[in-house]
């Protein structure tokens, strides 16, 4: 994990924001990532193709939802998402799919 992940989850709580770690990976990798992240709430061992299904969830039980990825796996749900941030190290899909592409 990057240095800085947990105070940056910690800062959206602050701000009263719900985090949740969607992920295609084991639940109980998912589940370690998100303790050491401070992130509650994990979706785990999700297929590709139903990424965005579960994006669309989100977005009817708690309005607006932000996605964060960068691989081919988590385009459609980037483009599902209201808004969409891909890191530049990630796939090109993943950038093109997303609003916002961070470069560090």
């Amino acid at each position: 994990m990057k240095p800085g992940v947990k105070e940056a989850v910690a800062y959206l709580h602050g701000l009263g924001l719900k985090t949740v770690l969607l992920s295609g990976d084991h639940s109980s990798v998912a589940k370690h990532i998100a303790g050491q992240a401070g992130i509650e709430e994990v979706i785990a061992e999700v297929l590709p193709d139903q990424k965005a299904a579960v994006i669309s969830e989100l977005q009817q039980k708690h309005g607006r939802v932000v996605m964060c990825g960068d691989g081919i796996n988590d385009a459609a749900a980037l483009a599902q998402a209201d808004v969409s941030i891909a890191m530049a190290t990630g796939t090109d899909i993943a950038m093109q799919s997303s609003d916002i592409v961070i470069l560090a």
